[in-house]
C-alpha cells in the first residue's frame, strides 16, 4: 500500500507540473515569444510578421548598398583630391612661368633699347664716316 500512494503521490505530482508547464507555454506563445522561421529575432504576435521580416531584409539590402555608395563616394572623393592637387601644382608652375616670361619681356625690352643705340650710332656714322667712335 505503501507504494500504492506513493505511486499516485507522483502521479499527481506530475499531472500538476504537466498542467503548470502547459500553461506558461501557452501564456508565452500568447504574450508573443515565438520568433519567426527567418531567425532574425522578430517575435510573432498573430497579426502576421511576414511582411515585416521582408521589410528589414529590403531595409538590410538598402543598408548594404548605401554602404557600398558610400565607399564608391569616398573613391571619388579622393580621386577628386589628387586632381586638385595636380591642379595646384599645375597652377603653381604657371604662375613661376609667368613671373620668368614677365623676366624675359623686361630683358627683352632692355636689349631692344641697346639695339635702337647701336642702330642710330650705325646710322649716324654711316652717314657722316666717322670711325673714330670704334
Amino acid at each position: 500500500m505503501l507504494n500504492e500512494e506513493k505511486q499516485i503521490k507522483y502521479s499527481k505530482n506530475f499531472i500538476i507540473v504537466c498542467f503548470i508547464a502547459a500553461f506558461i507555454i501557452m501564456a508565452f506563445n500568447l504574450l508573443g515569444g515565438r520568433s519567426n522561421k527567418s531567425g532574425i529575432g522578430i517575435y510573432n504576435n498573430g497579426n502576421g510578421t511576414g511582411d515585416v521580416g521582408t521589410k528589414l531584409q529590403q531595409a538590410i539590402g538598402n543598408q548594404q548598398e548605401i554602404s557600398a555608395g558610400i565607399t564608391d563616394s569616398k573613391g571619388t572623393a579622393d580621386a577628386i583630391g589628387s586632381s586638385i592637387e595636380r591642379s595646384q601644382t599645375a597652377n603653381k608652375s604657371a604662375a613661376e612661368a609667368v613671373d620668368r616670361a614677365g623676366s624675359l619681356v623686361e630683358e627683352a625690352g632692355r636689349i631692344t633699347a641697346e639695339n635702337l643705340e647701336i642702330l642710330a650710332t650705325v646710322r649716324a656714322r654711316g652717314s657722316a664716316g666717322d670711325r673714330s667712335q670704334d
